[in-house]
């Protein structure tokens, strides 16, 4: 399964795996993708909703220029971007588990609460 940021244009020229899901990411003309298995982000329950959800949250972040190693404002940056945001919408669309839908939503509802969320608070 393939996840972009940017809708069409990738998904159409991407191939789909069925063992793994790839978050993909543009920035301009460049695509950084990342593969995130299947089974690890698509829960079988509620309660593992909100672990795949960190899974692929991580991948996002990843795809959009950031990792666990990186600067921690380098990680509030690409966490507040419109990349982060949209990689992730995306991923969780693809996904297409009523479980992952609600996590995410919830998360969604708490960090425009919380006034977190930067560029994307306003498209949830």
């Amino acid at each position: 399964m393939i996840i972009s940021n940017k809708l069409l244009g990738l998904a159409a020229a991407a191939t789909v795996a069925l063992a793994a899901t790839p978050v993909l990411a543009a920035d301009n003309d460049q695509v950084e993708q990342i593969r995130v298995a299947r089974a690890v982000v698509t829960p079988a329950s509620e309660r593992q909703a909100p672990q795949a959800l960190d899974r692929l949250g991580r991948a996002a972040m990843e795809a959009c220029g950031a990792s666990s190693f990186s600067v921690r404002d380098h990680q509030i940056a690409v966490r507040n971007s419109a990349c982060f945001h949209d990689t992730l919408a995306q991923a969780v669309a693809q996904v297409n588990s009523p479980y992952l839908n609600d996590a995410y939503s919830r998360r969604a509802t708490v960090e425009v609460a919380q006034g977190e969320g930067g560029a994307a608070t306003h498209a949830r």
